[in-house]
C-alpha cells in the first residue's frame, strides 16, 4: 500500500520488543530498508507513535523515522501496524565502549533537550494524539501514573509483595521532589543507548520507539 510498485527482498523478525513484534524489511522499487512495527494490542499506540514522530520532526532537527503508512483497521493485517524508515547506524552502546567518544553523549544530550523543548498544555499519557488523562500539577500525574503501574505489578505472581511495598516507601519518601516549576513537556522514558544510533563516527540518529509521555 505505501510502495505500491516495489517488492520485498528481504524480512527478518527482530527479536528485541517485549510486546510488539518488529521486523526488518528491504524492499525493491524503490530501495528502501523499513521497519514493520505490529501491535498485538492497543492499536492506539501505532496513532500515538505516528504523532509523536512527526511532531519531533516539526519543531526539531532530531533525527527521526519518517512514517510511510499507519493503519489501525486490521483489514490489511489481524492488528495494527505501522511502517517507518530504519535509521542506520551503529548502538551507541557498542559505540561507545569501542571509542570511549565522550562527544556523542554530549550529542545525545543535546537531542534530547530539543525532544523537552516541545510543550504541551497539560500533564499526563499521550493516547493518539490527545493527553489523557490531563493534569495541571507534575506530583498529581505522576501519582496517578504510579498507582497504575503498581496495580499492574500487583497481578504479576513472580513479583515479591515487599518489592512492591519498597517502591512505595521509596516513591512516598521522595515525593516532594516532584513539586516543579517547569511547565509540561515531551518526555522520552526509555531513552537510553540501546535507542540511539551512531553513523559515520559523527552523525547522529534517536529512535522514538513508543515510550513518550509528557513530563
Amino acid at each position: 500500500k505505501a510502495f505500491p510498485d516495489s517488492r520485498i527482498l528481504k524480512i527478518k523478525r527482530l527479536e528485541k520488543g517485549m510486546i510488539n513484534k518488529n521486523y526488518d524489511i528491504s524492499i525493491r522499487n524503490p530501495d528502501k530498508n523499513l521497519i514493520l512495527k505490529i501491535y498485538p494490542k492497543d492499536e492506539w499506540k501505532a496513532k500515538k507513535e505516528e504523532f509523536l514522530y512527526n511532531l519531533i520532526s516539526r519543531r526539531t532537527d532530531a533525527p527521526v523515522p519518517k512514517v510511510y503508512i499507519t493503519d489501525i483497521s486490521k483489514k490489511i493485517l489481524p492488528k495494527a501496524f505501522i511502517i517507518y524508515s530504519k535509521i542506520e547506524g551503529q548502538n551507541l552502546e557498542v559505540y561507545y565502549k569501542n571509542t570511549k567518544n565522550t562527544e556523542i553523549i554530549e550529542r545525545a544530550g543535546e537531542f534530547l533537550a530539543k525532544i523537552h523543548s516541545i510543550k504541551f498544555p497539560a500533564y499526563g499519557w499521550i493516547v493518539g494524539k490527545e493527553i489523557e488523562p490531563k493534569f495541571s500539577q507534575w506530583p498529581d500525574f505522576m501519582s496517578y501514573d504510579m498507582d497504575e503501574k503498581l496495580d499492574k505489578l500487583s497481578k504479576i505472581k513472580k513479583i515479591p509483595k515487599n518489592m512492591l511495598y519498597r517502591i512505595i516507601d521509596y516513591f512516598n519518601d521522595n515525593k516532594e521532589l516532584l513539586n516543579i516549576n517547569n511547565e509540561p513537556c515531551l518526555l522520552h522514558k526509555d531513552y537510553h543507548f540501546s535507542h540511539i544510533f551512531v553513523k559515520e563516527n559523527k552523525t547522529f540518529g534517536y529512535n522514538a520507539k513508543n515510550k513518550a509521555y509528557h513530563c
